[in-house]
């Protein structure tokens, strides 16, 4: 009896045990948190003050790595400090790069303002999580289709919007690009050709003469704070901008994707 007792609380143990998981930024902590509703709150990496495309390692952050189960990142193009990480993880922690695991290798990693590509994302986390921790399998599964059904919903809405409003808006840099497709709409100008590279005075020059003739209310950016670049030219021609990128606090990164592709969706109906 005692070593069937002990067996149970050995098998107890082995069920309720933390995964211990770590995405790189705040949209793929969303999509993850989602995921492990009930099981476990994975860790993130990349805070909101910093921006990922300027991130590098710090002791503290190999030390969260190092006892991670598995990794959740876009792709070594995206995040930057990121192209070895393949080579300093240990052999028990699983590695998950979207943008290759997706086969989008060369595509821009902004990948969750996607309904298109949402769903496949979801998935591969669900795989992942699945391998690393099959006790948990069905809750995970669970979770995924609530919040695939979450972006269907949200989707179908905002491409009747859309349809209807015809937003019309400029963008800091491209980072719409998965988004404009899937929705059918486009930018009517975008003034970084980088994120920090700005486009040539050759193209900004017919960017303002494009605004003279045709006037647009908005000024789309996904960084802590606009651009100088995006302030003249928001002063400028009149521009509000707004920012997609969620305030640095942690009940913003708790609340949900859902939520910021909703407020997406209502920056779109207000750029009419």
């Amino acid at each position: 009896m005692r070593t069937l007792i002990t067996l149970f609380c050995l098998l107890s143990f082995s069920a309720s045990a933390s995964v211990n998981v770590v995405t790189s930024i705040a949209p793929l902590h969303q999509i993850t948190r989602s995921i492990m509703k009930g099981v476990s709150e994975p860790e993130l990496l990349i805070k909101q003050q910093v921006s990922a495309h300027h991130f590098s390692f710090k002791p503290s952050h190999f030390s969260l790595i190092k006892n991670a189960d598995l990794i959740i990142w876009i792709g070594r193009d995206f995040e930057s400090g990121f192209q070895r990480l393949p080579d300093i993880l240990s052999k028990k922690t699983r590695s998950l790069e979207l943008l290759n695991s997706l086969d989008l290798k060369q595509a821009d990693g902004h990948i969750w303002y996607s309904p298109r590509l949402l769903p496949r994302m979801a998935n591969e986390i669900l795989l992942a999580l699945s391998e690393i921790d099959p006790g948990n399998a069905i809750t995970y599964q669970r979770n995924t289709e609530q919040f695939i059904e979450s972006i269907a919903q949200w989707a179908q809405t905002t491409s009747a919007m859309i349809a209807k409003t015809n937003p019309l808006y400029v963008l800091d840099h491209d980072f719409l690009s998965h988004f404009e497709r899937d929705m059918g709409i486009k930018a009517t100008a975008v003034l970084h050709d980088a994120h920090d590279q700005h486009s040539s005075i050759k193209k900004l020059q017919a960017i303002e003469s494009n605004l003279r003739q045709s006037p647009v209310k908005c000024l789309l950016i996904n960084e802590t704070t606009p651009s100088k670049l995006a302030r003249n030219f928001a002063a400028e021609f009149g521009l509000t901008i707004h920012n997609l990128a969620q305030a640095d606090n942690e009940s913003k990164t708790q609340q949900g994707l859902i939520d910021n592709l909703k407020k997406l969706s209502s920056i779109m109906q207000l750029c009419h």
